[in-house]
């Protein structure tokens, strides 16, 4: 199964905080046969908000490579099918990061790992 991690839950378990994810959501993360996928929105998300003073994490991609690969992980690269989709969302929140993040799973037809529980209002497939 291919599997798509929110922002939160890809720091989280860069940082080792895998207590902070739920024991459905970590199983699916450690299976070996699942394809784990990193949105490169997520690394926006993340320069965002060290910029903003929100976060505080190296802002270098050979950090990112490197937690990536540990995580057996993938990058999912945004496509203009992707932002595109964006448009057809209903508004339950206004965050464009996750709105992407929306856009991506249902195009991809693939579950979002999240603990965000408004976004399955969206109606897409989540794990957690």
């Amino acid at each position: 199964m291919r599997i798509l991690l929110d922002t939160h839950v890809f720091l989280w378990a860069i940082a080792g905080e895998t207590s902070r994810i739920s024991p459905k959501a970590l199983r699916a993360i450690l299976n070996p046969d699942n394809e784990r996928l990193v949105s490169t929105v997520s690394l926006w998300e993340i320069a965002v908000k060290v910029c903003a003073g929100k976060l505080r994490v190296p802002c270098e991609i050979s950090y990112f490579e490197t937690h990536r690969e540990r995580l057996a992980a993938s990058w999912l690269s945004i496509t203009p099918t992707h932002v595109l989709r964006v448009a057809t969302l209903p508004s339950h929140h206004r965050d464009p990061f996750d709105h992407l993040l929306i856009s991506q799973s249902l195009c991809e037809g693939i579950p979002l790992v999240t603990s965000d529980k408004t976004i399955r209002k969206y109606g897409l497939r989540t794990v957690w």
